[in-house]
């Protein structure tokens, strides 16, 4: 008799415990004690009698523990024939050069129409508009108009000082908009909304008003219970662990039209609305890519953290380009949050 984990459920050993989440239920993390390592590498290769034959009386009782909890979760079964059940591989694959382009939109107008002449080659599928000053709804219409055309997947609008009277108002605006979803920042509550559109079984617009400081480019890198991606796809999980969580694929136009792979390390690329810029030969510098590889296994403190595939990292704040975030409130070492 094998046990069966299911692919969708995440185990990730920290240093003091081990975190269970299930990525058909986001938003909710289980904890439980440190089986020895040795046994979770065992867990697709041996039987349960095998594995408890090999335990101490100790071992033995957190791994009956384990068996108990997995089941009773529906997080897992018994089977009697383990190759039945293939891994799912862990390997990573987009189809896109650059998946995410971030643009910051102030009162400089971007040449967006020569920004999607150069996107079409390198195949990016998302599109996030940070606005850090006030901005009204018609503000935000005047951008996305020369921007909807492109074959997005999905448009996040990231709002820190939203100018509308009320909820209705930016509902009524996602209507004509199925692809996007709106962040409003620097709010008094935390509060989700799904958003019906007029494609109503096609919609994945929403708003989400947080209690998030997020004023100006800076107050990116926050990493705290507030920002923990809490609803983590299978995917997401494998990008994290294979490859920088923040900065892989990504590419951000500043308000002033510098391009740059993060803001907030000062390394530009030129400029998108000055230079005739050929993005897809850009992204072929090595120098552009030079921190998509740092995963959180390879960044010390986050590599024992049971949350790494679960947060957006950053390497803009960090002492080293190998240490742990600074924004980062969380201690491995304790469990403890210090915020």
């Amino acid at each position: 008799m094998y046990l069966l984990i299911f692919p969708d459920i995440i185990i990730t050993q920290g240093v003091n415990r081990t975190m269970i989440y299930d990525t058909k239920k986001p938003g909710v993390f289980l904890y439980i004690p440190n089986l020895p390592f040795d046994i979770i590498n065992a867990i697709r290769e041996k039987s349960v009698e095998a594995i408890r034959r090999r335990c101490n009386s100790y071992d033995l009782q957190l791994f009956n523990d384990f068996l108990e909890f997995i089941v009773n979760n529906k997080f897992g079964t018994f089977v009697d024939d383990i190759t039945c059940f293939p891994s799912i591989s862990e390997e990573y694959y987009s189809p896109s050069d650059i998946e995410i382009l971030v643009i910051d939109i102030n009162d400089i107008e971007h040449r967006y129409s020569y920004i999607l002449s150069q996107l079409y080659g390198l195949c990016c599928q998302h599109l996030q508009l940070r606005f850090f000053s006030p901005v009204t709804i018609d503000s935000i219409q005047k951008v996305l108009v020369q921007l909807i055309s492109f074959p997005w997947h999905s448009i996040e609008l990231l709002v820190s000082y939203p100018l509308w009277e009320n909820h209705e108002k930016i509902t009524d605006f996602l209507y004509e908009y199925p692809m996007v979803s709106v962040v409003v920042f620097n709010q008094p509550y935390t509060r989700f909304f799904n958003v019906n559109s007029k494609y109503k079984h096609q919609s994945i617009s929403s708003v989400l008003y947080t209690t998030q400081n997020f004023k100006k480019p800076t107050d990116c890198g926050v990493i705290n219970k507030e920002t923990l991606n809490c609803v983590s796809t299978l995917q997401s999980v494998l990008l994290s662990k294979k490859y920088n969580s923040c900065l892989y694929k990504k590419m951000f136009i500043t308000q002033d039209g510098y391009i740059a792979n993060c803001p907030c390390i000062p390394k530009y690329f030129g400029n998108i609305d000055k230079d005739n810029i050929d993005l897809e030969a850009l992204i072929n510098n090595s120098s552009f890519k030079d921190i998509w590889n740092i995963s959180k296994d390879k960044i010390r403190t986050c590599c024992d953290c049971e949350y790494r595939y679960f947060c957006n990292d950053c390497r803009a704040f960090v002492n080293n380009n190998r240490d742990k975030p600074i924004k980062c409130s969380y201690n491995p070492f304790t469990n403890n949050w210090d915020d």
